[in-house]
């Protein structure tokens, strides 16, 4: 990261303070002019606890710290800091930070998480809104074609459909990633299902995909998520191949350090992922693509694969594809 500067006068008032460090240190511009600098920043001090800017403008003599520890909240924030004398008898400060917050860190990825969560319960409550408008249409239809019996067949599927997507809807609005519905589920049962939830895509786009389901034993799952966390896989996959390309979907049973695990692995064709992007999904930082309208998804399904007590391998080289393989405890007894 680059170095920022501000400079101050004589009085150790700052008399200049750029779009850079404003930007950096989080505080405008019009907030920081003819402060003391210690009222903005923390102050700049030598080991006996003298003010290192007023020594400079005393002795009228410039100075480079390397290495020096700023007190933050509960940690430190290194930089090397230069103190120039000017022409006008003004100081320029010059902070080059060496490492970087903790805590700063933290609240930057949050932040994308918290957007997340923004973005999902308005598109929940969008959702909701618009079952509710498909409700009163299959209710018109029921009631104006009540003699067509093929129609009324449709109307029935529709209406168990509005009734399982307002049961999900709720349940994602309730319940945290640490809430979860575990019940013993069939993994090979609901890849078969999401199979054919697929089948159109991966045919209108020319892909070959192969299904090789392994025998593996019924595992506690939060159904609803883990199926969310497979689609946001399969789906990656098939965007990443719009001029087709082999779709590749495979269980079988593994063991890792003693312990048993449902492995369901995922590989296509595309593009690949970058390492610097791979390295962010597994730090739980927030890739975003909004030209694809899609980059929550990776990092969601971690979450819930970890949220299982699971983990998830990220195996990609660009131009030659991309193998997640996303693994599940086995609990027996």
């Amino acid at each position: 990261m680059g170095g920022v500067s501000f400079k101050v006068n004589n009085e150790c008032e700052i008399v200049s303070w750029g779009h850079k460090i404003a930007h950096q240190i989080n505080i405008p511009r019009k907030a920081a002019i003819g402060k003391k600098y210690y009222e903005v920043l923390p102050r700049i001090c030598d080991k006996d606890g003298n003010d290192i800017i007023e020594s400079v403008l005393k002795n009228r003599k410039s100075v480079v710290i390397e290495g020096y520890k700023f007190r933050c909240i509960g940690c430190n924030e290194s930089a090397d800091i230069k103190i120039s004398l000017l022409n006008n008898g003004n100081v320029k400060v010059t902070l080059i930070p060496r490492d970087s917050c903790i805590f700063k860190k933290e609240l930057e990825s949050s932040k994308d998480f918290i957007n997340i969560g923004k973005l999902a319960s308005t598109l929940s409550h969008g959702v909701r809104n618009s079952l509710n408008a498909i409700t009163g249409a299959v209710v018109y239809i029921k009631e104006k074609y009540s003699t067509e019996t093929s129609l009324m067949e449709f109307a029935k599927i529709i209406e168990e459909e509005i009734k399982k997507l307002e049961r999900r809807i709720n349940s994602f609005l309730s319940a945290s990633i640490n809430e979860l519905e575990l019940r013993r589920t069939d993994i090979n049962g609901l890849l078969k299902k999401i199979e054919l939830f697929t089948s159109y895509q991966t045919l209108s786009r020319n892909i070959n995909t192969r299904y090789s389901y392994g025998i593996i034993p019924e595992i506690e799952v939060d159904i609803f998520r883990i199926e969310q966390a497979l689609l946001n896989i399969i789906n990656n996959a098939i965007d990443a191949m719009p001029e087709g390309g082999r779709l590749s979907i495979e269980t079988l049973l593994k063991k890792r350090k003693g312990k048993e695990y449902v492995c369901i692995i995922v590989s296509d064709t595309g593009p690949g992922i970058n390492k610097e992007t791979i390295k962010n999904i597994m730090k739980r930082q927030v890739c975003k693509d909004k030209a694809k309208g899609r980059g929550y998804g990776l990092t969601i399904t971690k979450d819930i694969i970890d949220g299982h007590g699971g983990f998830m391998e990220i195996r990609s080289k660009e131009g030659q594809g991309t193998r997640v393989n996303m693994f599940l405890p086995v609990r027996r007894g």
